[in-house]
């Protein structure tokens, strides 16, 4: 590994760790948040992540950073503001965000 992939992946550590106030003030009630907002990050995060894989040239690292920080945090800071407001997470949303987050990270990292 390359200096620049070790510093993406810990640099990525860092940007997941500090999403943890927000999701711990979301769970305890102490931050409202919107989910709107996250659904559009989240949607945006997909769509890179695709712009990627469309253009694939063997450099997994270009996807740690879609797939950690945008998908997995943001999709999970939906989830909690959608809690939050005590409404139901579309099925849609879950389902699409769920199919494509673990099933395709997960067959990616796998092989």
């Amino acid at each position: 590994m390359t200096d620049g992939v070790v510093a993406n992946l810990l640099l990525q550590g860092v940007m997941v760790i500090a999403f943890v106030p927000t999701a711990v003030g979301i769970y305890d009630g102490r931050a409202k948040e919107k989910p709107f907002p996250w659904v559009l990050a989240v949607a945006s995060y997909v769509l890179m992540t695709a712009t990627i894989v469309i253009g694939w040239q063997g450099n997994w690292e270009a996807l740690v950073h879609p797939l950690a920080s945008g998908i997995g945090v943001n999709g999970a800071l939906m989830v909690l503001a959608f809690r939050q407001q005590r409404r139901q997470v579309p099925l849609w949303l879950f389902t699409t965000w769920g199919l494509f987050y673990f099933g395709f990270a997960n067959s990616l990292f796998l092989c």
